[in-house]
């Protein structure tokens, strides 16, 4: 994986804000990966696409251009909305640009770990609510690995999410569950009409995830069933948050390399 263009796609607050850009050999039109890194809301860099590299590999092997995209930070008082408007107008501004680096821009899939997984379904759920609010084109597909759907249901007292909880709430404490509730993949996803398109989601989380409850994909998954949407749980047996071996004497139930392969195999049949 190597960095062909790292862009400033937007000022907000005072920063720019950067991404970096990945582009195959193959040339254009291009479909696209638009990633979002992790970190509660409230740390993180785009640099952590680095840890997927061989997801992005198998992308840009097939001619598929991949972007790793910054957002600003629930501090300072900012809440959720903060890095919604941010990943949202990302995919604005690739869709844009895209003569620039040559890209197709209903050919998108959106995806990240963790916080990133949270940004991403709430771009492809209510991406024209945030950021400057005019249209987008529906994304192929949404990879959420490890990522929460319901904060009202998070376990606010595990010392691991206290930050995150204040972050993504603005600092507010108690937490309102208003706010909560408004900061939900869920949420948007009911508001929905019935008819609307849902973008098919692949979803990979541990078993053993102390942070982000494993049931948390199963509200979505439920939801899309009602739905008729097309939604795969793939739950790694023996894994932590970031897929890492939970309890001695057995390894996770997918290797990392796997779970890397599982979300380029699920890409590439959404982009090509």
């Amino acid at each position: 994986m190597q960095i062909t263009e790292t862009i400033c796609y937007k000022e907000a607050d005072g920063i720019g804000l950067l991404a970096d850009l990945c582009l195959p050999e193959a040339k254009g039109p291009r479909p696209m990966l638009l990633y979002f890194h992790g970190g509660g809301w409230h740390a993180g860099d785009r640099t952590e696409l680095q840890w997927f590299s061989r997801w992005a590999d198998a992308l840009l092997a097939a001619g598929v251009a991949v972007a790793s995209v910054e957002y600003r930070f629930c501090t300072d008082g900012r809440s959720y909305r903060a890095p919604v408007d941010d990943c949202a107008d990302a995919l604005r501004f690739f869709a844009r640009n895209a003569d620039r680096w040559m890209l197709d821009p209903p050919r998108v899939v959106v995806g990240g770990i963790s916080a990133g997984a949270h940004l991403a379904m709430m771009v492809a759920f209510a991406g024209e609510q945030f950021g400057e609010k005019t249209p987008i084109a529906p994304v192929r597909g949404v990879v959420a690995l490890s990522g929460p759907t319901d904060l009202t249901r998070i376990r606010y007292t595990d010392p691991g999410m206290v930050p995150c909880m204040e972050a993504i709430s603005g600092g507010r404490e108690p937490y309102d569950a208003a706010i909560l509730a408004a900061a939900s993949p869920l949420t948007w996803l009911k508001a929905l009409p019935i008819q609307a398109h849902l973008p098919p989601i692949l979803a990979i989380h541990g078993a053993c995830d102390a942070l982000v409850d494993p049931r948390q994909p199963v509200w979505i998954a439920e939801e899309y069933a009602r739905r008729g949407g097309s939604f795969r749980l793939v739950t790694v047996e023996n894994a932590t948050h970031v897929f890492a071996q939970a309890k001695p004497g057995a390894d996770p139930s997918m290797s990392f390399a796997e779970i890397q392969e599982e979300a380029a195999d699920f890409t590439l049949e959404r982009l090509l």
